[in-house]
């Protein structure tokens, strides 16, 4: 929900005669975006309670909102009884919103594992994350993967491209015939045809991948793709391989049928059957992960689900997840009318089982990291939903893929720094706001030299709520709560002039889709502050995690948040006053990236004079990454110094205030902040 402006005011200057800008002016060019949730949520009407937040806005002399410093409130409130409470999966603690990971063809092969799945030699890793390795044993007796508890198998089946194949197989032999080669029996299709034309089957290489997750009690959701190169008469090439759907689709329902009873075989009925199989990944990405028709898509689901029940009777089944498509500036917009929709409306029409519904959503400069496109993401799921609220309005949503892509260089980053962790926690609001129950993070640590983590800051936000909550937590919300009807195919966006709401409508025609994928979003500065508040895990008081964002990395505005909460009671009255027992905090001067950056850049260890911040591989050049080595034991002791809670210091802008009923709880933080507070 778009912030909407209920007070402002300017000041003057006597270091200036220069005439104000009005402040209409100046708000409609520094749009502030404040966090947002759901009161109700009525699936199939989907009716909304969103909210108002109060926010003041300090304009400075002409143009000055366009760089100088401004100063913004911000006024939170928990609410559990009427709050949206945020999603945690059954039987787990609220950090499981996050300790969810993808994995992709050739990192299943299991001599690849060995990169990502690790011994770690200091159990003290697991109190820093606040986080139980998932099985009976811990990462110091069973290999394990930080902060995953579930991985997705993407590309499981084969179908790689042939940069994959080399860089796990190495180069194909002498000889060997150009891509595609589907008859070789040495590369890593389960299926091939043998010398005699006839279909056969490399289970070694399913249980090579399929190991690697289990043995290591991580919870696989089985992605059934790419189509073995095998089933296509008319094979095409891709970016991620083969792309088409199978030629003799009830051929491909036997495989999948031998498939399943091999997963039967090897790990029991019991966990395979309650495993979620995933027909593919992003089928609206043509030419990339498919080029076929929805029609074929449809009739390859179809194929799946046959090959599947008679083995495993009630398995969850559900389509790939969507490239996003219902955020401005995105370029699968345009697939919305022409691929989704018509996958979606044709599985239910053909009566299919649908366990789920699932997108991608990242951050990027293509949507200048507004943690608002998290919730027009969600949104878009909730579309998909209102469809069909009979058969879809009670799937849980998901986003499969999750993180931040290309910087303001358009190259790849993590944002293992301040920005991302403020960007992954805002973000996570405001999808889990529309519902979406988790995200599939790609990756959050680096290895030091000496095989021991040094975690991004998306890991920190995941340590910070292991650490705050137990299974319960609440969307902090506002204190005037207005309703609005949920958007039927629109994404709303609030215009700050006078307190009137327009809403733009994302028309179904091809053309007009078209439009918005190729309108970059304008360039301006979006602030955001979103919060998650609840019982801390050891019930002797209330947690709160706060992320300040903003789409300028280089923000110098200042933001008073204030979180309001009633006040802690000692037998029939309330009489205790709130107290600030512990807090972390992560910005721009304390998150280990960011040092390392300053670091580096000092010393001229960086691979790009771009200011930017990356994992240490693709920020420092060898000059960087020794001096890291020889220094490694340091950048362990700021990590855990990082992720320690500890008392508040007379310095600190947090403060607590109380009136007979109400307590606040208040801080100052300059975008990117993360900030968790225990109050007793």
């Amino acid at each position: 929900c778009r912030a909407a402006l209920v007070h402002s005011h300017w000041h003057t200057s006597s270091q200036s005669s220069q005439a104000l800008e009005h402040p209409e002016h100046c708000i409609r060019r520094t749009r502030l975006q404040a966090g947002s949730r759901l009161g109700t949520m009525s699936r199939g009407a989907c009716s909304f309670k969103c909210v108002v937040v109060t926010v003041v806005v300090v304009c400075a002399v002409l143009g000055g909102c366009d760089g100088a410093a401004a100063e913004h409130e911000v006024q939170l409130t928990y609410l559990p009884k009427v709050g949206h409470a945020f999603p945690t999966p059954a039987g787990q603690r609220v950090q499981a919103y996050w300790t969810a990971a993808p994995m992709t063809d050739r990192n299943l092969d299991s001599n690849a594992s060995a990169h990502w799945l690790y011994h770690l030699r200091d159990t003290d890793v697991h109190d820093l994350l606040a986080w139980t390795p998932p099985g009976t044993d811990s990462c110091t007796t069973k290999p394990c993967y930080p902060l995953a508890n579930t991985m997705t198998t993407v590309r499981l089946l084969g179908g790689w491209a042939g940069n994959m194949v080399n860089a796990t197989l190495g180069p194909p032999p002498a000889g060997h015939p150009a891509w595609p080669y589907p008859e070789d029996l040495g590369w890593p299709d389960v299926a091939y045809r043998n010398g005699k034309g006839k279909m056969a089957y490399r289970w070694d290489a399913l249980f090579d991948r399929m190991d690697t997750i289990v043995n290591n009690s991580i919870t696989p959701v089985v992605v059934l793709d790419n189509v073995p190169w095998a089933f296509v008469n008319a094979t095409t090439y891709g970016k991620y391989g083969q792309n088409q759907a199978p030629t003799d689709f009830d051929a491909y329902a036997a495989f999948i049928t031998a498939l399943a009873q091999q997963l039967v075989n090897r790990y029991g009925h019991e966990n395979a059957n309650s495993w979620v199989y995933r027909v593919g990944t992003e089928p609206n990405t043509a030419p990339g992960h498919w080029a076929s028709t929805p029609e074929q898509y449809i009739e390859t689901y179809a194929a799946v689900v046959r090959g599947l029940r008679p083995v495993l009777p009630t398995a969850p089944i559900g389509p790939g997840n969507f490239c996003p498509f219902y955020e401005p500036g995105v370029g699968c917009n345009k697939t919305l009318s022409t691929v989704v929709t018509p996958i979606v409306d044709g599985l239910v029409a053909r009566g299919l089982p649908i366990a789920f519904l699932a997108m991608s959503c990242y951050g990027s400069v293509t949507t200048n990291y507004d943690v608002e496109g998290a919730r027009l993401q969600g949104e878009g799921l909730r579309y998909l939903q209102q469809r069909h609220p009979e058969q879809l309005g009670s799937l849980p949503l998901f986003f499969m893929e999750y993180g931040t892509l290309n910087n303001k260089e358009r190259r790849v980053s993590n944002e293992p720094g301040a920005f991302g962790a403020a960007w992954t926690l805002g973000s996570s609001i405001c999808a889990a706001s529309t519902g979406v129950q988790r995200v599939w993070h790609w990756g959050n640590h680096d290895m030091l030299p000496d095989s021991q983590p040094l975690f991004f800051s998306n890991a920190y936000v995941a340590a910070a709520a292991g650490k705050l909550f137990a299974d319960k937590a609440f969307i902090l919300q506002r204190q005037a709560p207005v309703d609005r009807a949920a958007p039927s195919h629109t994404s709303s966006a609030t215009r700050v002039d006078g307190g009137s709401t327009k809403t733009r409508s994302f028309a179904q025609t091809t053309t007009h889709n078209r439009v918005l994928a190729s309108a970059p979003p304008p360039a301006r500065e979006v602030i955001g502050v979103n919060g998650l508040g609840g019982p801390t895990a050891d019930g002797a008081g209330l947690g709160f995690l706060v992320a300040v964002t903003s789409t300028n990395k280089s923000s110098v505005d200042t933001v008073n948040v204030s979180i309001t909460f009633a006040r802690p009671s000692s037998g029939t009255t309330n009489q205790q006053p709130a107290v600030l027992k512990q807090q972390l905090l992560l910005d721009r001067s304390s998150c280990i990236y960011d040092q390392l950056l300053a670091e580096a850049t000092a010393h001229n260890w960086t691979k790009y004079a771009d200011g930017e911040v990356y994992g240490l591989h693709n920020m420092l050049n060898d000059q960087g990454i020794a001096a890291v080595s020889r220094n490694a034991s340091v950048w362990r002791a700021r990590q855990a110094a990082l992720l320690t809670p500890a008392s508040p210091k007379p310095t600190d802008s947090a403060t607590t205030a109380c009136t007979a009923d109400t307590c606040t709880v208040s801080f100052l933080a300059t975008p990117p902040t993360v900030r968790a507070l225990w109050v007793g």
